[in-house]
């Protein structure tokens, strides 16, 4: 086996990393057919990692991690959206994300009323299948 000299290294490596196929799995896009890996609903964008951490910098006191952790996703959707969304301006990308993807869908009257309920519903109203596509 050759050792690459010096002056060649950087080509190997631009080499090797251009022939490499790469699959994203950390944005979890995955189609129906592949389970609960598909995540699907605002109530997985709003549990969203990147949130749940903004949202424990403004928690009230009385919400600790271990009570958070323990309620639903729903109710875990439901505090972020009122402490994120509702009661300060969302600023965060991870915030700016969330409202992309909802004015993308086309739902900007749920999100001038703030109608986090209404937001679910018209989620529960769409095929799981078609939405994917």
């Amino acid at each position: 086996m050759r050792l690459t000299a010096p002056g060649e290294v950087e080509e190997a490596v631009r080499a090797n990393v251009e022939c490499c196929e790469v699959i994203d799995l950390h944005t979890h896009l995955f189609p129906p057919s592949h389970g609960n890996l598909m995540l699907y609903g605002i109530d997985e964008l709003l549990t969203y990692h990147y949130l749940v951490s903004e949202f424990f910098m403004v928690a009230p006191m009385n919400v600790t991690k271990e009570a958070f952790f323990k309620l639903s996703k729903q109710k875990q959707a439901d505090l972020i959206w009122d402490e994120l969304f509702v009661k300060r301006l969302p600023i965060s990308e991870a915030q700016l994300g969330v409202l992309t993807t909802l004015q993308m869908l086309g739902l900007e009257d749920y999100m001038e009323k703030k109608d986090l309920d209404g937001i679910r519903a018209w989620y529960a109203r769409q095929d799981i299948t078609r939405y994917a596509q």
